[in-house]
């Protein structure tokens, strides 16, 4: 089983939800950073822990992972 994303683009160009909620974002953020202080998955949305060890990182056919965010 697996999952594809094709299409990505970064967030920022993108008009935000009727619904938008800036606290989401700001949240996303500091998971971010969390994350990047005390490495992957230092921590995670609860109902990610099943998820967690069922895609590891690989190289992509287009780009090279960022080691720094994603290892």
């Amino acid at each position: 089983m697996g999952v594809t994303f094709f299409g990505l683009v970064p967030a920022a160009p993108h008009t935000p939800s009727l619904f938008h909620d800036s606290r989401r974002e700001t949240l996303h953020a500091a998971m971010d950073r969390l994350n990047l202080t005390f490495g992957k998955n230092a921590v995670f949305f609860g109902g990610a822990i099943k998820a967690l060890d069922s895609a590891p990182i690989c190289i992509a056919f287009t780009r090279t992972p960022d080691r720094t965010t994603e290892a």
